[in-house]
């Protein structure tokens, strides 16, 4: 069935990325939109078995639903991952401001009748999803024939995605629920995943398509002697496997929490992992430099049963900012590795039951 759609040049800017920085991933049943341009770094789930271009920059036929992808800037002089909540809210509104003044005066030449909503993923994720329906003159050359299959409204799905809002629009068409159409797109906003740098897209599909079919996956480093059941939680960033796998946590209030593990040769450290434990851990004192931070201070915990390291929480400075983290290490036959958490004081206590999970499932080869 043909449907009729009028098309709205938005002011919202579509920005220009590289083909190879926008990818798709199609699982069994969903297909998976993945950004990976400098800055934004998400992907983004929906419900469909098919792609395929609409012929609209940007946008999509995804299953049945068209879909059109929507990014621009906003003022990080007015909003960082550092400030509270109404900050982040104040740039959401700022956007659709902007782009509801732009269809009010240069498109349809009358005010919109606007319906918004600020609401909270299922994993705690801030969206602003706002929506208004197409005015009657916009249809004045339309055949009454097909009312029932002209789009009659637009929704607007925002959030913040690192340096960028992103826009996610979706449309309804006459004889469709409005309701229904809005639950489905809330549905949506509790598959997107912001990265906190480069997306590792083979790590990720994989991962993606181990969890619609209910299964674990393990990351198996066979020629550093261990392994470790990825969780479902894990946004997995582009890493060189041969020093380092890395991480990052569902965001919180735009920060994102890392969780990485690094593996050095054991003759680097005379062979002694004590000695290793020394030069990261236990020699730290206050003042010390710590990778490009500045050590603080340190506190021992007890390490998991599978661990034959040590664990500590560890306090750093990163310019200007305080974080709290926890360092433990292991041995192999062949490597000592440290595993990594950087959280920030905020969100510390709100993932480390995460890291203190993925540690118990590492597990050192024979």
């Amino acid at each position: 069935m043909k449907k009729l759609m009028i098309l709205v040049a938005l002011f919202f800017v579509a920005i220009g990325v590289a083909q190879n920085e926008i990818s798709y991933l199609k699982l069994d049943s969903s297909i998976v939109y993945v950004d990976n341009s400098q800055g934004a770094y998400f992907t983004v789930t929906f419900p469909g078995d098919s792609i395929k271009s609409s012929g609209i920059e940007n946008a999509y036929i995804i299953g049945d639903e068209f879909v059109q992808f929507l990014k621009r800037d906003y003022d990080r002089n007015s909003y960082t991952n550092k400030a509270k909540p109404e900050k982040e809210i104040e740039v959401l509104k700022a956007a659709m401001i902007y782009e509801v003044d732009y269809l009010e005066e240069e498109m349809f030449n009358q005010k919109l009748e606007i319906k918004e909503e600020l609401f909270l993923n299922d994993y705690g994720k801030r969206f602003h999803l706002w929506s208004y329906k197409i005015p009657e003159v916009a249809f004045k050359d339309v055949e009454n024939s097909i009312e029932a299959q002209r789009v009659s409204n637009y929704y607007f799905l925002n959030c913040v995605v690192n340096d960028f809002i992103s826009g996610i629009m979706m449309v309804s068409y006459s004889n469709e629920d409005v309701g229904r159409k809005i639950d489905k797109i809330k549905k949506i906003s509790n598959s997107v995943n912001v990265f906190g740098g480069p997306i590792d897209i083979d790590g990720t599909y994989a991962k993606m398509e181990a969890v619609e079919e209910n299964k674990a996956l393990e990351y198996v480093n066979e020629a550093i002697g261990f392994k470790v059941e990825i969780p479902k939680w894990a946004n997995i960033v582009k890493s060189d496997l041969d020093v380092f796998w890395m991480a990052t946590m569902p965001d919180i209030n735009n920060v994102k929490n890392a969780v990485s593990l690094s593996w050095f040769k054991k003759e680097a450290y005379n062979n002694n992992l004590e000695h290793f434990n020394k030069v990261f851990i236990l020699d730290k004192k206050m003042g010390d430099e710590l990778n490009t931070g500045t050590f603080l201070m340190k506190k021992e915990l007890d390490a998991a049963d599978n661990i034959n390291g040590i664990a500590y929480k560890i306090q750093a400075m990163f310019g200007t900012s305080i974080y709290d983290c926890q360092y433990v290490t292991f041995e192999t036959k062949t490597h000592f590795v440290l595993a990594k958490f950087i959280a920030t004081q905020n969100t510390y206590n709100l993932n480390v039951e995460k890291f203190h999970d993925f540690v118990t499932n590492i597990k050192i080869l024979d």
